[in-house]
């Protein structure tokens, strides 16, 4: 045994052994008289010179106390020391413990220096074996096996762009989910002593520090895990070799992405471990722990997009790195490498890309982080918390409020919804009814959890107390949501505050703009907005449930606008509505319906929705070249034609005069919402123009104008231009490919765009 307290209490013969010899052997009163503690003083500070037949193990002094650990008899150490005329001598019996750390040197017994021992990490080699055997089967059959397979199926058609691919989607793609799992499975071997009450003892009362027991355990996992993808990509470049792939760029990246992977989720998964007693609920924690931050953002987006007026981005995540596996999975590419030869473009090979690795390395930084939190809270891990579902008393209410939190966000939202919202055909849902069904699945997993700590299904009583507080936390949410408590439906900022916008319609008007008059109407409409939301949640529900009246019916149009304000603090304001707009308000200034129309035809939104994509790129002086024109009606018979310089310049001209009558007024947003869904006759422009880019260089954009009956000014143009549209007839595209316009007189340029 190594508890050497227990074998003092139950043994009366006893050898002590080192490095595989015995050192002593002798019964316990004989080692008890063998090795004596004395301690005695002296005038001085300084201890005398001692007769050299005694044989000192340790020597301590505090002040004029000198204390000796010394071989021999108490008595004949008595007599022979009483020669040097102490002040005092006493004999002090030891314990066996002191008896094996002064034979021992105390170098070897409870060592205050070393944070690895060969011997514990030779022992978990033996243990891991056949995982490790397995890990590696895997790893060489996905590596060099595969490698090898694929040069011997297609030979000389196997070129080392596709090695190159399959090497770093291996490391890359496949470490993560390999890496994933294993990462658990070597973490819950390396850490398994934490979860059997004996082993946990045994571990403990070695002659070793808690720093030297949980180094030595995690790097045996890393070593295990980091030695096979080593030795297997090595193996890889020697298969790849004769394809001349590039190791640095290949070989490495893919190796040192798969090691990377492998770091991150060893160390969670060895947190995990140390935070609980039970061998079941590491996996859990450690699950869910990966996907419970993101999976909880997006719930409570919902929740809230539900029920909070104008809440925007409730279908965003923006903690998804959080969720590690599925983060590096959609942001960790793989970049193509092409060579033109003869006008052709060919994969030459594929490397990781750089933001990819410096992702792959912020996970690896994060996991030694978390191994030096797993270590320092191993430091302080009591043994008796073997068994424990938690194994920290001060995270018992954590764990708890946390499971009831959780359960009442994901569980009690499914609850409402499988209670009451599959069963209804419209109508918004109701805040009172999904509150009730949170607090009730909270409570349920507040007390599923009280039985996990207890370990006992008796109580509800000892946990009412925990239970009422989350039922009150989820009223008072209840409550702070019903009346706005927070502000934040009815918060519209200030102009003074804003320093640029950006908003949609529908999707079909895009603006970013710092324009004052702009930013005027925005806010002027989003305070009607928020003035009227009553109303409009009125309209809603009848709109969903069909009870609208025929005069409502044929007044009402239904929009959404998004809007973004980016203010001078460096913060940022979202918010997104679902608009029920009366075409008997336009002529009330004051109306949620006339403000919008304001915001609608202002010359910015005009200019975007007139001209489409490209317009940011115009300048003051567009100098206009060839381009194209399609056209289309009711019928879907179309025609493509070939527009001079001119004449596109022509067509922006009287684009620009349709933009200048929207903003004075000549249409709302009624009517152009009709043109723009349900166009008799259309057009689709490609014009294309050179600028000056943001180097002071000129260059060659697009602009791709929607033109409908909403621009009568382009359209006469185009029907001026087009003779075909007078009498409405088209005749489908024929072989010959574009048609060519009649020129105008004041065709002045033959240039052309490639």
């Amino acid at each position: 045994s190594h508890n050497l307290r227990e074998l003092e209490d139950v043994c009366d013969h006893v050898g002590v052994m080192s490095r595989g010899k015995l050192l002593l052997e002798h019964s316990l009163s004989e080692l008890q008289d063998y090795t004596v503690k004395l301690q005695l003083a002296f005038e001085g500070a300084e201890l005398p010179a001692l007769p050299q037949e005694i044989k000192v193990l340790h020597h301590a002094q505090t002040g004029r106390v000198h204390t000796l650990i010394c071989r021999g008899s108490a008595e004949e150490l008595e007599q022979q020391l009483a020669a040097l005329h102490p002040i005092f001598i006493d004999a002090v019996p030891l314990s066996l413990e002191e008896i094996f750390i002064y034979e021992l040197g105390g170098e070897d017994y409870r060592s205050a220096t070393s944070f690895f021992d060969k011997t514990l990490f030779r022992s978990q080699l033996k243990h891991t074996w056949p995982l490790w055997l397995g890990y590696t089967a895997l790893w060489l059959f996905l590596v060099p096996v595969m490698l090898f397979s694929e040069l011997s199926a297609y030979q000389l058609g196997y070129s080392a762009a596709d090695a190159s691919r399959l090497l770093l989607n291996t490391g890359v793609r496949g470490g993560i989910f390999i890496s994933f799992f294993f990462g658990l499975f070597f973490a819950m071997l390396a850490f398994s002593h934490l979860t059997q009450s004996r082993a946990t003892n045994g571990f403990h009362a070695l002659p070793v520090r808690r720093e030297t027991i949980f180094l030595t355990a995690y790097l045996t996992g890393l070593f295990c895990q980091l030695s096979t993808i080593l030795v297997t990509f090595l193996l890889g470049a020697a298969v790849s070799a004769p394809l001349h792939l590039s190791f640095w760029s290949v070989t490495a990246a893919a190796m040192g992405s798969a090691m990377l992977e492998a770091v991150f989720f060893y160390s969670f998964a060895a947190l995990c471990m140390v935070m609980t007693g039970q061998i079941l609920a590491a996996p859990v924690f450690y699950f869910v722990g990966n996907i419970l931050v993101p999976g909880m953002e997006y719930l409570l987006r919902n929740f809230a997009g539900n029920f909070l007026y104008g809440y925007s981005g409730h279908t965003d995540v923006a903690l998804g790195f959080l969720s590690p596996p599925l983060y590096m999975y959609t942001k960790v590419g793989i970049a193509s490498i092409e060579t033109c030869e003869s006008d052709s473009y060919y994969v030459t090979a594929y490397a990781l890309e750089h933001r990819s690795l410096m992702i792959l390395a912020a996970y690896a930084l994060a996991g030694l982080v978390i191994a030096l939190i797993a270590l320092l809270l191993y430091r302080t891990r009591k043994s008796e918390m073997t068994g424990s579902t938690v194994a920290f008393p001060w995270a018992t209410p954590i764990f708890k409020y946390g499971v009831a939190f959780c359960t009442a966000v994901a569980l009690g939202q499914f609850l409402y919804y499988f209670l009451f919202g599959q069963y209804r055909s419209s109508g918004n849902d109701s805040l009172p009814g999904t509150i009730l069904c949170m607090a009730a699945a909270g409570l349920v997993g507040y007390f599923v959890a009280e039985m996990l700590i207890k370990k006992s299904f008796r109580v509800f009583r000892a946990g009412a107390k925990g239970a009422a507080i989350v039922a009150l936390a989820l009223v008072l949410l209840g409550v702070a949501m019903s009346f706005d408590l927070t502000g934040y439906e009815k918060h519209v900022p200030d102009e003074s505050e804003i320093e640029s916008v950006y908003y949609t319609f529908s999707g079909m008007t895009n603006v970013t703009t710092d324009d004052a008059d702009t930013i005027r109407r925005l806010t002027a409409a989003h305070q009607a907005i928020v003035k009227n939301r009553n109303e409009q949640a009125r309209i809603a529900d009848a709109w969903d449930a069909d009870t609208l009246s025929q005069s409502d019916h044929d007044d009402i149009e239904h929009f959404s606008l998004r809007l973004t304000y980016y203010l001078k603090d460096g913060s940022q304001l979202s918010r997104s509505y679902s608009l029920y707009l009366r075409r008997s308000e336009l002529a009330v200034p004051s109306s949620a319906t006339a403000r919008v129309n304001a915001l609608y035809m202002c010359r910015e939104s005009v200019l975007r929705r007139v001209l489409g994509y490209g317009c940011e790129h115009l300048g003051d002086t567009p100098r206009f070249l060839d381009s194209y024109c399609y056209y289309y009606d009711e019928n879907s018979n179309t025609k493509d034609y070939a527009l001079t310089a001119a004449q596109a310049e022509q067509v922006y001209a009287a684009l620009m005069q349709d933009v200048q009558d929207s903003d004075n007024g000549g249409s709302d947003i009624f009517a152009v919402q009709e043109y723009q869904y349900d166009p008799p006759i259309s057009f689709w422009l490609e014009l294309y123009f050179e600028s000056t880019n943001e180097k002071g260089r000129p260059e060659v954009y697009s602009l791709g104008p929607n033109v409908n009956n909403s621009t009568p000014n382009t359209l006469q143009v185009l029907n001026e231009l087009l003779p075909e549209l007078k009498s409405n007839t088209v005749t489908p595209p024929s072989d010959d490919g574009i048609h060519t316009l009649p020129a105008t007189e004041d065709v002045s340029t033959t240039e052309s765009v490639n």
